[in-house]
């Protein structure tokens, strides 16, 4: 093989490591931002999860009202017996209500995070594997020119 077919050689594989790395670049930044996403999904997580709880007592609140209005319409003592134990009761399913949403909450946010983690793994993973394929490639077209001399 002539010189200048070994250049061209080891020049293509010169080139090829070099798109190597930026198409590695490429996913990597598409890892990350899927990372972003994930980080948002968690905050928004966080979010849904204090706005449900707040509406929760928003709505044991206005339902504790309204049971008292309809026992002191009807003349019944509403801070004893079967009225009281009523909005115990009510108020307990609330706070039963209540945990519910916070622990499905923290679950959302807890797999969200799990995927930032995931991803930004994968970010560097691919990085590293591009520089890799990088180094191997153009040492490949090293190796080629040096045997073609």
């Amino acid at each position: 093989m002539s010189i200048w077919g070994a250049l061209i050689g080891a020049g293509t594989q010169v080139l090829g490591g070099i798109m190597d790395k930026k198409k590695s670049d490429a996913q990597a930044d598409v890892a990350e931002r899927n990372a972003e996403a994930m980080q948002k999904e968690a905050e928004y997580q966080r979010f849904r999860t204090e706005v449900q709880i707040k509406r929760n007592t928003r709505y044991l609140n206005a339902l504790l009202g309204s049971q008292r209005a309809a026992y002191a319409k009807s003349g019944v003592q509403v801070d004893t017996g079967t009225a009281l134990q009523i909005a115990i009761s009510s108020a307990e399913q609330s706070a039963e209500d209540a945990e519910l949403i916070r622990q499905e909450g923290e679950f959302n946010v807890q797999r969200a995070l799990a995927g930032v983690n995931m991803y930004n793994q994968q970010s560097q993973d691919i990085a590293k594997q591009g520089m890799i394929q990088m180094g191997s490639t153009i040492l490949t077209g090293a190796w080629d020119f040096a045997k073609n001399l």
